[in-house]
């Protein structure tokens, strides 16, 4: 899809949100604030560096753990937002849905999507309770950017995108089927190692205010331990390939489609040199940095990439590229 199209494109990603009323709030069964496990979305920031970098759209990123619902209403009163897109998690859907349908209420020219892993599998519930346009199936770096340079070019169908939900009066349909070539079109396929490399390196450190949310955790300690909550996740990889029934993420990517010509997805991950460029930019942007967690599904699923991470971090300490206090969990 051409992206060169002469309208500007606004888009707001919402992170799922652990407030007052969902399955987090400190009085549930779950036991434990919200605040104390502040982290910010990097998903939707791998999205927003992915279409900023490309020049696909403009976007803005909302997150409840740190943003507050007026400024929130705010943003949509002041802005014209083409795409409100949506992380939605099962522990976090009744805020989440709460939320869809505040923004169609100050936004409702806004076509509105949700993604994750909750929205792959559980798309026919949710869209039913919610003014949801359209579902995105698997990752959404490749359906956000086609939607966004559809926009560009004065199209708001998007129903020839592959890897999407939509409804219609009777139904929910998967785009491909019916409406449009199928084989042309396909599923949403998982990312290559070319593409999620691309699109990992493409997130803006700086734009993400780790700051804020290290703040609001330290606030519940008298003595908080910066070893700990300065910490700054990562994902080296995409996935794990191993099938445990029971796991959403080793079959979130299959449901969506799977790989070109292989209905299960390829593992795609950054090599060691460029784990190591991004750590010294997110060190660059957040020089109180002391933890980084590794947070893939499983980052030591191959031994030699994970001998030759340890060398680089051991010989990027030794010449003062990395700090000797950072550490890795």
């Amino acid at each position: 899809m051409q992206k060169n199209g002469s309208i500007n494109v606004n888009v707001l990603l919402l992170a799922p949100n652990a407030g007052v009323g969902c399955f987090f709030r400190p009085e549930s069964r779950t036991g434990f604030s919200k605040d104390r496990w502040a982290i910010p979305p990097l998903g939707l920031w791998r999205i927003s560096g992915h279409l900023i970098k490309n020049k696909y759209a403009n976007v803005e990123v909302w997150d409840g753990y740190v943003d507050s619902e007026e400024s929130l209403i705010s943003r949509l009163k002041e802005n014209n937002f083409d795409i409100i897109g949506f992380s939605i998690t099962h522990q976090t859907l009744e805020n989440d849905i709460y939320f869809m349908h505040i923004c169609k209420k100050y936004s409702p020219s806004s076509t509105l999507v949700i993604g994750g892993d909750e929205a792959t599998f559980n798309y026919v519930k949710v869209m039913e309770i919610s003014p949801i346009d359209y579902t995105v199936l698997g990752e959404g770096e490749k359906p956000m950017a086609d939607m966004c340079a559809k926009i560009k070019n004065g199209i708001t169908n998007f129903k020839e995108i592959p890897g999407l939900i939509y409804r219609t009066e009777t139904e929910y349909k998967k785009t491909g089927e019916k409406t449009c070539d199928y084989k042309r079109t396909g599923p949403n396929y998982a990312m290559d190692h070319k593409m999620f490399s691309s699109t990992t390196i493409n997130i803006d450190w700086k734009m993400i205010p780790y700051e804020r949310y290290w703040e609001q955790i330290e606030s519940f300690y008298e003595k908080p331990n910066l070893n700990e909550t300065r910490t700054v996740r990562i994902f080296t990889t995409n996935y794990c390939p191993f099938d445990c029934l029971f796991c959403s993420s080793t079959n979130f990517l299959n449901a969506a489609g799977g790989s070109e010509n292989k209905k299960r997805a390829n593992v795609a991950g950054l090599t060691p040199e460029e784990i190591i460029t991004m750590l010294k930019e997110i060190l660059e942007s957040h020089p109180t940095t002391r933890n980084i967690f590794i947070n893939d599904d499983d980052f030591v699923l191959q031994a030699v990439r994970v001998q030759k991470f340890c060398d680089l971090v051991c010989e990027a300490k030794d010449k003062q590229i990395l700090p000797d206090y950072l550490t890795f969990m």
